[in-house]
């Protein structure tokens, strides 16, 4: 002969499946007993396990409060120099190497890497007044004539 529970939410009369575990006859008695246990809304008192009453928190006693213009201007400062605050602080504690590139960055690069004629700042200019200037194409130092905006091989003075 099984032995027989007694459900703790309709203590009717029932046989459990698992032994030990199952305490409701059914899964609507068990989903039933959490919403009247765990709702603000229920008229009727939860039971423990021991179908004793359990203190329940009543309606009247959460406070909420109601939103403002005031209170929405404060979050809203608040949140604004937080950000500010936090942003402030790692971009002067950020070494420049680790902070990300933007996008004047990558712009600057991307002339950069398009540069045919780079300024040699260790060569002197030559007696025209001509800066020196490395040639990626061809692999060759050349001297622009800023007037005439034009390239020359460097001449170089035999005697």
């Amino acid at each position: 002969m099984k032995k027989t529970e007694n459900c703790l939410h309709c203590e009717k009369e029932y046989t459990p499946t698992r032994k030990g575990v199952q305490i409701f006859c059914s899964n609507s008695c068990r989903s039933r007993y959490w919403y009247l246990n765990n709702s603000l809304d229920s008229k009727s008192t939860p039971l423990s396990k021991d179908n004793k009453e359990v203190a329940t928190i009543s309606k009247e006693e959460i406070k909420i409060d109601k939103m403002s213009r005031s209170g929405v201007g404060n979050a809203t400062v608040g949140t604004l120099v937080g950000n500010l605050g936090t942003d402030l602080l790692k971009n002067v504690f950020t070494k420049d190497e680790n902070k990300p590139a933007t996008k004047g960055d990558i712009e600057a690069l991307k002339n950069l890497i398009n540069t045919r004629y780079f300024l040699i700042h260790n060569v002197k200019t030559d007696v025209w007044g001509r800066k020196p200037y490395f040639d990626i194409g061809t692999g060759k130092i050349l001297y622009h004539d800023e007037k005439a905006n034009v390239f020359h091989l460097p001449e170089f003075e035999l005697g």
